[in-house]
């Protein structure tokens, strides 16, 4: 997926200057912050990686999904997503009230998603994680939930800003390194109607998430040999 293709200017009245792309390069958060919790799978956001467009601008047609895949160690009951805002009109501020999130989980289909398994929207705590060159800001979104899966299965997380004005965008932040399948990107506004490997000018990236829930690992239990033996102890 070449940058260059995912450029495209639009003729916006209050904004004449912008253009409205899929990527914004980034140079990192300060810190890569905390987690409630210990994490079952875990894609930590990268420190010098990029935002990619993962939202809905529905004014203008546009709409973009970036989903990456986990293997579920168990049911989850909580989703952590690092989102950012680029093209915004202050600095390191979103310039829109948070408009909350659209979170998909779908099963796979061969490194890609397929069928969708839930389509919510959850109350989202939304944290300031940082400001890029003190401009574009960050966050980490957190967000209980409650999703039966299937143990050890491979799935993928959509996660996706809901409608919003632009200025500005908004999409999810890269992890530092690939774990499993690449990210998958999906918007027909970009020439993108199906799911894509998420790649840039020859690199490939994953989205940063966290999955939690209990237990993370279970422990399987061994048979009982009570019925066997208690005849013993009457």
């Amino acid at each position: 997926m070449k940058k260059s293709a995912l450029l495209l200017a639009l003729c916006l009245i209050a904004v004449p200057a912008m253009a409205i792309d899929a990527y914004h390069p980034a140079v990192g958060p300060p810190h890569q912050g905390g987690t409630p919790r210990d994490a079952c799978w875990m894609d930590a956001p990268d420190l010098n990686g990029l935002i990619v467009s993962s939202e809905q601008i529905l004014m203008y047609g546009l709409e973009s999904e970036i989903a990456n895949d986990f293997v579920a160690c168990s049911d989850l009951n909580h989703i952590t997503v690092w989102t950012g805002y680029w093209n915004n009109s202050a600095p390191c501020a979103p310039g829109i009230p948070f408009p909350g999130l659209n979170i998909r989980i779908y099963e796979d289909a061969g490194c890609v998603p397929g069928h969708m398994l839930y389509d919510m929207s959850p109350t989202v705590t939304e944290t300031l994680y940082g400001c890029q060159v003190g401009f574009y800001p960050l966050f980490q979104d957190d967000m209980d939930v409650s999703c039966s899966l299937v143990l050890c299965n491979l799935y993928w997380l959509g996660a996706q800003v809901k409608d919003h004005v632009f200025p500005p965008q908004a999409g999810r932040l890269a992890a530092p390194s690939i774990q499993g399948c690449v990210s998958a990107f999906k918007s027909a506004y970009f020439g993108y109607p199906d799911w894509t490997p998420w790649g840039d000018d020859g690199w490939e990236y994953d989205a940063s998430q966290a999955l939690f829930g209990t237990p993370c690992h279970p422990t399987p239990t061994q048979p009982s040999t009570w019925g066997q033996i208690k005849e013993i102890y009457r």
